[in-house]
């Protein structure tokens, strides 16, 4: 049934327009996610592997060889850790002395780079923690 402006689902009010039930999805979603996770920075709160040196997870464009990327990271200085599972991605630490922020700024300053970042974890804190 109709009012002239409102289509009404019988028994139930106005019918939801189109596209807003995505992007109610996406809004609560984006909401539950931000709710009580605790996110690391390069800046304040580095991953620390193996050795106690941070990590960073660097990609590489689509087409870089594998010693185009050694190049890449004998540029910045970084070591291989090892490589992922993930195509073109590996996991390298920066060297000694260099901020994970410097070394990711550096990676990404090359347009080999995909992206870089700090490999770290994200926890969900629940209520009471």
């Amino acid at each position: 049934m109709t009012n002239g402006r409102t289509t009404l689902a019988p028994g139930r009010g106005p019918a939801p327009r189109p596209g807003s039930f995505c992007a109610c999805t996406l809004t609560a979603a984006l909401a539950i996610a931000g709710c009580g996770a605790a996110e690391s920075s390069p800046e304040t709160h580095p991953s620390d592997g193996a050795g106690g040196a941070p990590e960073l997870i660097v990609r590489y464009e689509p087409g870089i060889s594998a010693s185009e990327q050694a190049e890449v990271r004998a540029d910045v200085g970084a070591r291989l850790v090892r490589r992922s599972t993930l195509p073109r991605t590996e996991l390298v630490q920066p060297r000694r002395g260099q901020s994970p922020a410097d070394a990711i700024r550096a990676f990404e300053a090359s347009p080999a780079v995909e992206y870089a970042e700090l490999n770290s974890t994200v926890e969900k804190q629940g209520p009471g923690q």
